[in-house]
């Protein structure tokens, strides 16, 4: 995965979440690719995927833990917001 802050349209195509579900399926991603496909987009400073990283981090990098996390859990993740 390419280094933190990094834009990524700038990553090479078959790096892309978007890209890599299209070209190997959903098997192809891991937990935090797949995270970051809902979140869909970054922030000035932080790429969907670094947003994803520390969602899965805030949820003990376990899928149970982090489906226990409410809303407010979240909303302390700078970048995620109500939407």
């Amino acid at each position: 995965m390419q280094a933190q802050n990094y834009p990524i349209e700038r990553w090479s195509k078959d790096e892309r979440p978007r890209e890599k579900l299209r070209m190997l399926g959903p098997q192809g991603l891991n937990n935090i690719e797949l995270i970051a496909l809902f979140i869909q987009s970054g922030t000035k400073s932080s790429s969907a995927v670094d947003l994803a990283r520390q969602v899965f981090l805030a949820g003990g990098n376990n899928w149970a833990q982090l489906s226990k996390l409410s809303v407010e859990d979240l909303l302390q993740i700078k970048g995620i917001g109500e939407a």
